[in-house]
């Protein structure tokens, strides 16, 4: 008996049926969801080319401090579309990347960040000059909405080839390589 005992002092307390548990079980089920993670990011990537058009130099954009955006400065040029607000925790976390893809790639493609709440159009304009942001920032308006089918998650973005064809629709935050790899492939589509 008191052999028995030191053997157990000496092992250690039994693990319990939940510790059990999760040893086997948790690094299949974080694996499993890291996967299917990956798979719901990436699977939009092998989906058929979408036939949704946006003409954006047709839809009388207007910045934030209430000038129009010149048609000029987005005809022929690839876009990225991200709707967002100021008091949106993951849009903020996307601008510092979208301002990165918007100087790696000046020339061939041009961001707007699009206000989705009007309320909030001067709380982001000094939001955005605090942190130096350089891309077109405009305002929301009935022929956004209308051209991109409304928006209720944000941030949302819309990448869109030259031709005005919608290469990718996000929801959410999306990863800065990601962003990149849509850009990119914003900018072959022909």
């Amino acid at each position: 008996m008191v052999s028995e005992m030191m053997r157990e002092i000496k092992a250690g307390p039994r693990p319990t049926l939940w510790s059990r548990v999760l040893n086997q079980w948790l690094p299949g089920v974080l694996l499993f969801t890291t996967l299917m993670v990956i798979v719901l990011r990436v699977a939009p990537l092998f989906r058929g080319q979408s036939t949704k058009r946006v003409e954006l130099q047709t839809l009388n954009l207007v910045r934030l401090d209430g000038t129009p955006v010149q048609s000029s400065m987005l005809k022929g040029k690839s876009a990225i579309v991200n709707f967002w607000a100021p008091w949106c925790p993951p849009c903020r976390l996307e601008i510092p990347w979208l301002q990165r893809v918007q100087d790696r790639e000046a020339g061939n493609i041009v961001v707007l960040g699009v206000v989705a709440d009007p309320r909030e159009n001067e709380n982001a304009l000094r939001f955005m000059q605090h942190r130096s942001v350089t891309y077109l920032l405009v305002r929301d308006s009935p022929a956004l909405d209308a051209a991109f089918g409304g928006v209720s998650v944000l941030p949302t973005s819309f990448y869109i080839a030259a031709s005005g064809t919608v290469i990718h629709r996000t929801q959410g935050i999306v990863p800065e390589q990601l962003m990149l790899f849509y850009a990119h492939q914003a900018m072959q589509h022909k």
